[in-house]
């Protein structure tokens, strides 16, 4: 029931996730749409680092797994949340990075 608790009434932490098991089918053919998806939104994603990742998402990308494992997951969220809640400077990365990935990937770039 969102009418109890401490929901506030707006939030502006958009974060979306893709996580896929590592070398798994999916990972290795799955296309970047969730990742398309945040950067049109204008959201940061913390992703898994797939096949069609590598393609678009550039090795310095503050949020991308190195594994699957529960462990690695939890620490990423983890590591969201402490940089949204300080300086930002992971999260501001992160956005400069989708907006390039958002104007590589639109219709004018790929016609041009």
């Amino acid at each position: 029931d969102t009418n109890k608790g401490n929901i506030p009434p707006s939030v502006d932490f958009q974060c979306d996730i893709s996580v896929r098991p590592r070398n798994s089918s999916e990972s290795k053919f799955k296309s970047t749409a969730k990742l398309a998806t945040a950067a049109a939104l204008g959201h940061n994603i913390i992703v898994s680092w797939d096949e069609a990742v590598k393609d678009v998402l550039p090795p310095d990308y503050p949020f991308a797994l190195a594994d699957d494992s529960f462990d690695t997951i939890r620490t990423m969220f983890d590591t969201v949340a402490a940089d949204y809640a300080g300086d930002r400077r992971k999260w501001n990365q992160g956005l400069s990075i989708m907006k390039d990935i958002n104007e590589r990937l639109s219709i004018e770039y790929i016609a041009g």
